[in-house]
């Protein structure tokens, strides 16, 4: 399974203009909607619980190798694969664990938290959406 909205999570981290106009919208669009999609006791927000369990739930789906997500499944693009080791590994081994996959903390989140209060609302993601779309 390719894990297509991760390279544009990564993107979104920065919220800078430039970041944003590169970034694919396709792929952008698929991050916000997982993102809504993991709101799974369906309250209009998706708490950081939620993403790490949905996040624990791609793992599973995605391949591995050796138990480290296989990059090459996931991205083509060289760059791309830099940028997932670069926010995702760690411990600096070349691998992104299942642990270093489900406990890292994008720095997006809190930035599309407007209001601070750990979960991305609705309202939170179309602002966001709205910015990445023009």
């Amino acid at each position: 399974m390719k894990v297509t909205w991760l390279p544009a999570l990564i993107a979104i981290a920065t919220l800078a203009t430039p970041a944003l106009a590169q970034l694919d919208k396709k792929k952008a669009a698929q991050m916000l909607d997982s993102i809504e999609r993991a709101d799974t006791n369906k309250d209009g927000k998706t708490s950081y619980a939620e993403f790490k369990a949905a996040r624990q739930a791609q793992f599973n789906r995605t391949k591995a190798k050796d138990g480290n997500l296989d990059l090459s499944a996931m991205t083509k693009s060289a760059s791309e694969r830099k940028q997932l080791l670069s926010e995702l590994d760690g411990n600096d081994d070349g691998k992104i664990s299942r642990a270093e996959f489900v406990n890292h903390k994008p720095k997006a989140w809190s930035r599309i938290d407007g209001n601070s209060d750990g979960a991305l609302s609705k309202a939170e993601i179309k602002t966001i959406r709205a910015r990445i779309m023009g």
